[in-house]
């Protein structure tokens, strides 16, 4: 009913290959036709948006339609139905994968102005809370009630391969349950978890010469080896002229490193 090859025409986004995680995408491209036009979910301003129009704007938005991400709007809605009317709130996801867009397409928190939060305990789990005083409300993807669905609570517990996963009746299945497969609960947002975060005096790291947090320690946290990247050889890169890159030493990492030849 939904399947077709996918372009993502006009995305830029590739569709992911990566291994599938709770939430992640199990996407083989599909057609929106046959989809109901049910309200799906609504925004913090109170947008409704039906089924066909949530996959469309989570194929935009996420660069594909990710199983995670069609339940996870349906979270967001029911978080945000559960919140006194007019409150000021913040967000905090318990997982890295596909929540955080969720809440980032229906609110206006996201990880770059700070009201989004992400504290990753491996759980598919958000609470919307009250800025003023941390109480909200956490939805869950509740394990007891999926057993109802058995495509989307093989999924979801990773039953089956890729391969061995049925992307339509998945769908359809998270379409059926909506948020008879969530569960809430009303929780207060420690104020350790709350406090907006601020940076403290910037100062200029020895090694680097880059602007950093002084709070980080004496040089910058990349000259202290966190980098994620290693630096090439000034003369090229491997690949290019025979060059290697080298790997950086811990402290002098943006000046110094050795060679593994």
């Amino acid at each position: 009913m939904y399947r077709e090859r996918s372009t993502h025409a006009g995305s830029g986004v590739k569709p992911s290959n990566e291994t599938n995680h709770p939430g992640d995408a199990v996407d083989k491209g599909f057609s929106l036709k046959g989809i109901p036009d049910a309200i799906w979910c609504r925004d913090h301003r109170g947008h409704s948006y039906s089924y066909r129009e949530a996959l469309e704007r989570i194929r935009s938005f996420h660069g594909h339609v990710a199983p995670g991400l069609v339940i996870g709007l349906k979270m967001v809605d029911f978080a945000l139905r559960h919140l006194p009317e007019g409150v000021s709130f913040d967000a905090v996801c318990e997982t890295t994968s596909c929540l955080p867009d969720a809440v980032q397409m229906l609110t206006p928190c996201t990880v770059g102005n700070s009201w989004l939060k992400i504290h990753d305990l491996g759980k598919f789990a958000l609470t919307l809370y009250d800025k003023s005083n941390g109480r909200g409300c956490r939805v869950f993807l509740d394990s007891g009630k999926l057993e109802a669905w058995p495509e989307f609570h093989a999924w979801f517990y990773k039953r089956k391969s890729k391969a061995e996963q049925d992307f339509d009746v998945l769908l359809e299945d998270i379409r059926r349950a909506g948020s008879d497969c969530l569960s809430s609960r009303p929780v207060d947002i420690l104020p350790a978890y709350r406090a907006a975060r601020r940076k403290g005096r910037i100062a200029t790291c020895s090694l680097c010469g880059e602007a950093f947090p002084q709070a980080h320690g004496d040089v910058c946290r990349g000259c202290q080896g966190q980098a994620p990247y290693v630096r090439p050889r000034e003369e090229g890169v491997d690949g290019v002229g025979g060059k290697t890159p080298i790997r950086l030493t811990c402290h002098g990492s943006c000046v110094q490193g050795t060679s593994d030849r």
